[in-house]
């Protein structure tokens, strides 16, 4: 895809995302700011949306209320994007493969296809493999990240190969969860970890 292509595939992302954090935000009282844009150009100011992001999805329910008191008057394709987000998966991920506009990420239990929104999220990544903190949500019947990539680790340990090969071993049983569909379903029956950074998989995942 295009940079072009790219930033277009996004807008209804952040058209969308935008006015949820601001309502968020409003909610919890989580940033000084008067509006949260995770679009943002100013650091200062994408470290402040991080942190409302970090407090919206330890309150997903915001998303269910957002949706019904649509404070931003958004039409009714873009709340139906906003009804996806109210499941969000967050957990500890390691990088296996990327290319492009798509890359691979196993946590414990499954694969996971996710594709880029504005930036290759294949840019994002650090090396391969690689160890990493994301949120998941389905988008245009898609997998994508809220919008961040937190990195844990790049450093793998020398047994990094034989033990990433019995972890995908594992996860590849039922094969990669590729769609929004397939992510929805998973999320039902996996609540979003409040806190990742003590996750299975980390204890596990062969990195320094």
């Amino acid at each position: 895809m295009s940079a072009q292509a790219r930033r277009l595939f996004a807008q209804p992302f952040y058209r969308v995302m935008n006015p949820l954090l601001d309502y968020a935000n409003d909610t919890l009282g989580t940033s000084p700011l008067e509006t949260v844009r995770l679009d943002a150009t100013d650091p200062c100011e994408l470290d402040e949306a991080s942190l409302v992001l970090d407090a919206l999805w330890a309150h997903p329910e915001l998303v269910a209320s957002f949706v019904r008191e649509n404070p931003a008057g958004l039409s009714e394709q873009d709340l139906e994007i906003a009804r996806g987000w109210r499941h969000p998966v967050t957990d500890a991920f390691v990088f296996v493969d990327a290319e492009g506009d798509y890359a691979t990420a196993m946590n414990a239990e499954r694969l996971f296809v996710v594709e880029s929104l504005v930036r290759r999220i294949s840019s994002q990544i650090r090396a391969i493999p690689s160890l990493a903190v994301l949120t998941l949500i389905p988008y245009r019947g898609q997998v994508v990240t809220d919008g961040r990539v937190i990195h844990l680790s790049d450093r793998p340990r020398p047994d990094a190969t034989s033990v990433i090969s019995r972890l995908l071993s594992r996860t590849t049983l039922h094969g990669p969860i590729t769609g929004a569909d397939e992510l929805l379903a998973y999320a039902a029956t996996h609540p979003a970890s409040s806190k990742p950074e003590q996750s299975w998989l980390i204890g596990q995942a062969p990195f320094l």
